[in-house]
Parts: C-alpha cells; structure tokens; sequence
C-alpha cells in the first residue's frame, strides 16, 4: 500500500497570519513537485491529512508519468481570493526560496484556490512555480489536459468491456477546471451526464448553470451516489468513495474512474470497489497530465501543439491495469499502488519492467 504518513520533510510558516505547510513526501526520483491548494479547514488536524496524502498522490503520479520526479504539496489554510494578492505572494514566493536554499528541491504549481493569477503573480519572485498563464509564455491552465486524459482513460475501459459511451449514465462530482470539460465530451459522446456541485454555495451555483449549458443535469450533492449510472466520476474533492457511499453506488456502476485525487478513503475502499465488480482505475494514473503539462512548461516548452506531441499514454496503462487485474483477481487500486512501491523502492526499472517481469 501507499507510503501516507512517513514524508521526507514538512516545512511550516506562517505568512501573515495563515498557516502555510509544505510536504516533501519523496525525492528519490528528483526534485518533489505538487501544485499550492488554498483552501479553509476547520480542523488542523483536516489540514495535515490532506497534504500527506495529496503530496505521496504526486509521488505517483510522477512515477506513472515517467518523470523523473518526486512528490510534494503546498497546503494555505486560506480561501484563494485571501491570498491573491503582492505581500502574500512574494511572502510566499520567499518561502519557496529558502526552502530550495536548503537543498530541499520542491516545485509548486496550480491547484485549488491557486490559478493562473496566483502563479504568475508568484512568478515574478521565484523561479520554483509552474503552470503560469499563456499572457507570460506559459503554456495556460492545466485542468484541460487533465480532463482530456481521464476522458481518454474512460472510453478506453468501457471499450474495453465491449462498449462505447453512447447512452451510457455518467455520475460527475464537481462543476470545475476538470469536470467542465471533461462534461461536454461526455456529452460529445451521447452519454447522459449528472453532476452534483455544493448546495447552496454562491460561487458553486454559478458552476452549475454553466454545467446545465451543456446539457448536463444538476443533481443533489448527496443524492449524486444513488442515482443510478454506468460511470461514477468524482472530479471535485477526494476521499469521496468510502464503506458508506460504495454501498449506495447503483449495481450498473462498471467504472469509477475520476480527476479527483486521492478518490479512495482508504486503500481498503478500492477493493471494496473490486469485490462488487466496480472497476476504479487510480487516479495518479488517469489524471497525471496536468502534472505532464506543467513540467514541460518547467523545462522551457511553451507551444501547446508540441506539449501535446509529448503527453503519455494514459491509454496503454488503463488497458494493462484492467488486463492484469482481472488475470491475477488484483483490485486495479492494489496494483497500482504495489507496482508504483516497487518502482520507488528500485525492485522494478520501470512501469513496463514491472507489468512484465515483477508482478505480484
């Protein structure tokens, strides 16, 4: 199972005020990269869960991108519009710098409640920030790429079971960056697609009616997990699959498959899904474009057209998982995460040497 609680390094500050924390989960492979969520919690105890976990997802999402990467994440406990703002930002962006001075390498980029503006306000203090707009020759918002490549991992496992989308009932959690785009290929396709957003939430609502544009069907933040579908898609917040919401997925659920990170509660939560015959492919896997995306920007790419040329395959590694895990009863989760562990800890060269010559 995956590495969640024994990180390299965390890095704490406060900067004006906020709480600003910086997981380093490995740099094994090379310098850790992860994007800066601003986000509020509650509880602080919420706040370093959530940065253990979405810094060791970077981990592998690297390694399923073949890059020589590690995995980090930067976690503000704040709303994004707080800290869009110069003191903030080049406050932030000197913390980027002592914290690489220290020959601790870590790269930041977009994430929730950290866009484009965020980054290229950053970027004019740090060079440890990727993902800027195209206005200073970066190569744009992420969350496109990244929506295409969990579109791309969906088709290929429903064709994979003798099916196209056409017709088929896709449950998406989230109206956002991801979601959006990945809807109207949904739509694109003939699928019937429901999505959920946060009730009563000012901004949410204006998701939504952008969503309904579409075609898309609003449905009830909790009642998104009973309404009866082919695909559950959580693309909003992670953690979102657990004992309780497994239960009540319909028996047409096939495929849960999301841009999400961190889709499982617990790794016990993907075979769950397994044992009910519900396909979740991990989404370090299907939603590692975004990751792609900003690091070419990193190495000095910024045509789109030549950034697409070099994305991966996402689609090989959907058909080699589902392969494998039905040939030796693995839940794809279990997998995944065994053949990332043995790639890390250097008992396979690579995704290809493990698939052939380290399975389980």
């Amino acid at each position: 199972m995956r590495m969640l609680d024994f990180p390299e390094e965390i890095l704490l500050k406060d900067i004006l005020g906020i709480p600003v924390a910086v997981f380093i989960h490995s740099t094994k492979r090379g310098p850790a990269l992860g994007g800066t969520r601003a986000l509020n919690y509650s509880e602080m105890i919420d706040f370093f869960n959530d940065g253990l976990k979405l810094s060791s997802a970077m981990t592998f999402k690297a390694i399923w991108a073949r890059l020589p990467l590690g995995g980090g994440k930067a976690i503000i406990n704040a709303d994004g519009k707080e800290i869009t703002n110069k003191e903030f930002t080049k406050r932030y962006a000197e913390f980027l710098n002592e914290i690489n001075a220290k020959k601790i390498k870590f790269i930041t980029s977009v994430d929730i409640g950290c866009g484009e503006e965020f980054v290229d306000m950053v970027s004019q203090y740090t060079p440890y920030i990727t993902g800027r707009s195209v206005l200073i020759k970066g190569l744009g918002d992420p969350s496109p790429q990244t929506a295409k490549g969990v579109f791309l991992a969906i088709k290929t496992a429903v064709e994979l079971d003798g099916n196209t989308l056409q017709g088929k009932i896709c449950n998406v959690q989230g109206a956002g960056k991801v979601a959006m785009p990945l809807m109207k290929m949904l739509v694109k396709e003939g699928s019937f697609v429901y999505f959920s957003e946060k009730d009563g939430d000012p901004f949410a609502e204006n998701k939504a009616q952008e969503a309904e544009k579409i075609g898309a069907i609003r449905v009830s933040e909790n009642g998104i997990y009973d309404l009866p579908c082919h695909i559950f898609i959580p693309c909003a917040i992670g953690g979102t699959m657990n004992k309780s919401t497994i239960s009540r997925l319909s028996s047409l659920c096939r495929f849960v498959i999301g841009g999400a990170n961190n889709i499982l509660n617990t790794p016990e939560d993907g075979i769950l899904l397994h044992q009910r015959k519900t396909f979740y492919v991990p989404d370090f896997i299907v939603n590692r474009w975004g990751l792609e995306w900003v690091t070419q920007e990193k190495n000095g790419v910024n045509n789109k057209l030549s950034a697409e040329d070099n994305l991966s395959d996402i689609q090989a590694d959907v058909k080699n998982i589902l392969r494998i895990s039905r040939a030796y009863n693995f839940a794809p989760s279990e997998l995944a995460d065994i053949i990332s562990q043995k790639i890390l800890d250097g008992k396979a060269k690579s995704i290809e040497d493990a698939y052939n010559n380290n399975l389980p």
